[in-house]
């Protein structure tokens, strides 16, 4: 802003001050600092002669230029720089100092004092603005006195005997008091006993100032001063504390005039008005404006102001801090230069939203001396007259870190979640055909799109494999619209031009080719050329039904996915080369599938007739054993316990071979039921309360509440719990078995977990990644000692695995094993295939 604009503009803000207010000390803070601030002032302090004694305001000059009230007369209080402008009546300048005086009527009312900053001096320019302040000031005053003066003249044209006609004006808004010249109060009205709190009759008699409360001495140097002043410049004026008689204190603005009566006596006429509301406002309007100032300047956000069309009004210390540019640099200027220019349609959305009478909300980017940007959180609130703004106060917050943070973890979050997808097709190695499906629904997926179609070309741009949008094509059409898409439509202008095209609305677009019963008439779409080393090996199109559905993030994402897709492709074509070899190797797998399942078959029969003949001789050795018992022959009661013993023993075994081996050849099946767990619970603690009164074990159970039901192969389940149980209590001594079960959601589905702890002889780690083998054991000793052929286990996490979960196990050799079971709660159908991978906690 040039200097004389900048000026003029100030004039402009002080005159309005001025003009809103009687009492322009109300305003004397605004008008020193607009002062100070415009003509580059470090201080300015306001010197003005109203009540006849010296008020100062703003900077440190206060304390100096503030008379003290028993120094008097005021004028012999002044400091010589002061008096100096009152002699002389015109500029005094020193140094840096520079005095200006204040005249009403060519008679000194007081000084402007400005103190410029250490080794600086005030221009021309600067103290002619000063002297323009002056002159305003003292008009200001001559208006305010002009306002006095009527009232006095009013009173003594209108009244020639005022003694014996103040009745008249009794209910007039003023207190009037008629004294004689010793301060006796010879009459009052009604409105000076009301603010006195006392009746008009007892008043006359009393001191004037005894009457306003005053002590005898204070109100004695005070009456001495109204008739030193009256008869110095014929008027006094006061603003002081008056105390009514229930003891509460008010403040008083009073004007005393001389009265001349009709038989040469003279009278003092006081008029009096009670300003207490006022000046308590006032000073808490100026406390609450201190605040606010120093909040402003030490806010941490840039605090500012604005004209309707972006002119920059005020800023504070924050924005230099922020932006490394000054304020004068700014102040005038039009927010826009300030603004990114990709930012710039955000303050025209916000001007409509400040036309509707909202607080305005946006992020924009400004502009930094050093030529970056600093990202800030705008919130402004319009000023509205007549419906039309005028001015917007707001406040900018830098949020640059936290956009910085966002981005980057946007980014890394995007990063991972395209290369943990690309990495998942390329690892499995699968078919060309696959490939390609698998990255289209791997695009799909991390763009939300709905449908998708890819096109492999040979070097020459022709079609060699497609997968289509639509849902059924034969393999002619398929050729025939995936060539016509290259030739033509969206996909064969990303293929030209190998950079990704984005359509935000197909319907409309001339870009797109419409293609007969086509998936959507309408929305969107993103096409995605297939590069390697400049060499443009295909195009994927994505497709979605609505308009504007893809963003730049999608753009940039797929972009990035290209290039893992078009390794991906190269490995498939790789594959595709060697499939003859892995067609050979399938065939071989294949026979060896055969002959697991004929084995595992030969095995399930070999076992169906072992069971037949074993539960014969189980059966006649039960009862020969109850009529050994009936006889009491010890003998043959013991050899028949062994034979029994023994040939339950090889059924348990028989029966674990044929489980196993269904479960291997792929016939085990699920009988589904449905439990309440805390019922299968107490079947278990009952099974296996023999087995712990057995050995020199305790047994614990710790259930959650809401354990629920479960729906799955309750068979199967209690036979894993009761092998993991019977195993705990065989490998421990004196120790403690605990299960304990709870149900929670793994974000899938609901869960079920079986935890089997105990404090045995645990398990080395380097025998933990083959415990779930067929026929492992680890401790031979244990094993003879209480038998087993070491399928439990295996059998177990087969049944587990089954069922949708599985077995993990955690130990330390001396203190203990955990075998935890994880099942779904409702299971529905047999997993034919079980995990190859051992679910090991070390």
């Amino acid at each position: 802003m040039q200097p004389v604009q900048k000026y003029v503009e100030a004039l402009g803000h002080i005159a309005t001050q001025l003009i809103r207010t009687a009492r322009w000390g109300d305003v004397a803070a605004d008008v020193a600092n607009t002062l100070a601030e415009v003509s580059g002032a470090e201080t300015v302090t306001i010197v003005l002669n109203q009540y006849d004694e010296t008020h100062a305001w703003r900077g440190a000059y206060a304390a100096h230029y503030g008379p003290e009230h028993d120094a008097w007369p005021w004028r012999a209080s002044l400091p010589p720089e002061i008096a100096a402008t009152l002699e002389r009546g015109a500029i005094w300048r020193e140094g840096r100092y520079a005095f200006l005086p204040i005249t009403l009527h060519e008679r000194w009312i007081g000084t402007l004092a400005l103190a410029a900053p250490e080794q600086a001096e005030f221009d021309l320019e600067a103290l002619t603005f000063a002297e323009h302040v002056a002159r305003m000031l003292a008009e200001s005053e001559n208006r305010r006195r002009l306002t006095l003066t009527e009232r006095w003249k009013m009173l003594r044209q209108d009244i020639p005997d005022l003694a014996h006609q103040l009745h008249m004006y009794a209910n007039i808004a003023d207190a009037l008091f008629l004294c004689d010249q010793d301060g006796v109060i010879l009459d009052a009205n009604l409105t000076a006993a009301t603010l006195l709190g006392v009746s008009s009759e007892a008043l006359p008699g009393r001191h004037l100032s005894q009457a306003w409360g005053l002590p005898p001495a204070a109100a004695a140097i005070q009456w001495q001063e109204i008739q030193k002043t009256l008869q110095r410049i014929g008027r006094w004026i006061r603003r002081f504390e008056a105390r009514r008689t229930d003891g509460s204190v008010i403040i008083l603005e009073a004007t005393a005039v001389p009265l001349e009566h009709e038989a040469g006596n003279t009278h003092i006429l006081v008029v009096a008005e009670d300003v207490s509301d006022v000046a308590r406002a006032f000073e808490r309007l100026r406390a609450s404006e201190n605040r606010y100032r120093a909040l402003v300047e030490h806010a941490p956000d840039i605090i500012f102001a604005m004209q309707s069309d972006g002119t920059l009004l005020t800023l504070n210390p924050a924005f230099e801090r922020l932006t490394g540019w000054t304020r004068e640099e700014w102040l005038g200027r039009n927010v826009l230069e300030l603004v990114h220019e990709e930012d710039a349609h955000l303050l025209t959305t916000a001007r409509e939203q400040a036309r509707r009478r909202q607080i305005i909300r946006t992020d924009v980017r400004l502009k930094r001396r050093d030529g970056t940007y600093l990202f800030a959180e705008v919130t402004a609130a319009p000023e509205h007259a007549e419906d039309q703004i005028v001015i917007y106060h707001g406040i900018a917050r830098d949020i640059t870190q936290r956009i910085a943070i966002e981005q980057e973890l946007r980014s890394q979050r995007e990063l991972f979640r395209n290369l943990v997808e690309i990495a998942r097709v390329t690892s499995q190695r699968p078919s060309l055909e696959a490939t390609l499906h698998d990255m289209l629904d791997v695009a799909c997926s991390v763009t939300g799109a709905a449908r998708g179609s890819v096109f492999l070309l040979d070097r020459n741009g022709r079609v060699t494999h497609s997968i289509l949008a639509r849902e059924q094509a034969d393999e002619e059409e398929k050729i025939r619209l995936a060539t016509r898409a290259v030739k033509s439509g969206v996909a064969g202008l990303a293929v030209r031009e190998k950079r990704v095209i984005r359509i935000d609305d197909i319907a409309n677009d001339p870009r797109w080719e419409k293609f007969p019963n086509a998936p959507f008439m309408e929305g969107s779409a993103l096409a995605v050329p297939i590069s390697h080393d400049e060499e443009v090996l295909g195009v994927m199109t994505l497709l979605a039904g609505q308009p504007h559905f893809f963003d730049e993030e999608d753009v940039a994402l797929m972009q990035a996915a290209a290039d893992q897709m078009a390794l991906a492709v190269r490995n498939a074509q790789l594959y595709e080369e060697q499939r003859q070899l892995i067609h050979d190797l399938e065939l071989a797998r294949d026979a060896a599938e055969a002959a697991s399942r004929a084995k595992s078959a030969f095995l399930a029969n070999i076992s169906h007739e072992l069971r037949t003949p074993l539960t014969v001789i189980i059966g006649y050795a039960e009862m020969l054993l109850e009529d050994a018992q009936d006889l009491g022959d010890s003998h043959l009661i013991r050899g028949l316990e062994r034979v029994l013993n023994a040939a339950q023993h090889l059924l348990s075994v028989v029966n674990d071979l044929l489980n196993l081996a269904k479960i291997e050849a792929g016939i085990s099946e699920i009988d589904v039921q449905t439990v309440a767990v805390t019922d299968l619970l107490v079947s278990l603690e009952q099974h296996i309360e023999p087995l712990i009164a057995a050995s020199t074990n305790t047994f614990a159970l710790e259930v959650n509440d809401n354990v629920g039901e479960f729906v799955g192969d309750v068979v199967k389940l209690r036979q894993i719990l009761l092998n993991l149980l019977s195993n705990a209590i065989k490998f421990t001594d004196e120790g403690t078995i605990t299960l304990r079960v709870w149900r929670e959601n793994d974000g899938e589905r609901e869960m079920l977990s079986f935890e089997v702890h105990d404090t045995g002889i645990g398990i080395p780690s380097e025998h933990l990644q083959n415990l779930f083998d067929p026929f492992y054991q680890v401790h031979t000793d244990r094993n003879r000692k209480h038998g087993g052929t070491g399928l439990g286990l295996a059998i177990s996490q087969r049944y587990a695995q089954l069922m949708g979960g599985r077995i993990t196990v955690s130990s330390e050799v001396g203190k203990g094993s955990v075998f935890t079971v994880r099942v779904p709660a409702v299971v529905k159908t047999a997993q034919q295939s079980y995990e190859g991978k051992r679910s090991i906690e070390q």
